[in-house]
């Protein structure tokens, strides 16, 4: 299961896992002006933090300080739309997954992503680093099976 918990609901969606919940809160924050989406190149949006936007540690446990400081570790590392949409998959993947199994693997993550994603034929390489970054960041702890070379 997911080792930190959002509060919101994701879904398989087109582009990747889809959270109304996580839209909602987006549009909140920017319509409270403490962020605001740039496009940066044909097809990224990057989301900025405003100058007003002050966190007061002091209201949070230190479990949800390590998240909010890991979660913004794992997105300083994203450098595309397209690596964005394939972690955010593989994590989906594990998370469904490992609901469903004690013991989930590389090559189950693997599997899940392309039979969701079948336009993804020829991309195990991506996915595959995908999920050994994610294992790496211990966003996820699948065992592993495959090494990038086996596809």
């Amino acid at each position: 299961m997911c080792i930190y918990n959002t509060g919101f609901v994701f879904r398989k969606g087109a582009y990747g896992p889809y959270s109304e919940e996580a839209k909602q809160a987006i549009t909140a924050f920017s319509n409270a002006n403490l962020m605001t989406e740039c496009r940066v190149g044909d097809k990224m949006l990057e989301t900025v933090v405003s100058s007003e936007f002050n966190l007061d540690f002091s209201k949070y446990s230190q479990f949800e300080i390590d998240a909010t400081e890991k979660t913004i570790d794992l997105f300083s590392r994203i450098r595309s739309t397209a690596q964005a949409e394939i972690s955010a998959t593989a994590l989906y993947a594990y998370d469904m997954l490992i609901k469903a199994q004690e013991d989930v693997s590389d090559k189950d993550i693997l599997e899940y992503v392309l039979n969701w994603k079948k336009q993804w034929a020829g991309a195990e390489e991506e996915i595959l680093t995908a999920i050994v970054d994610l294992a790496m960041l211990k966003w996820i702890r699948p065992k592993a099976v495959l090494t990038i070379e086996d596809e």
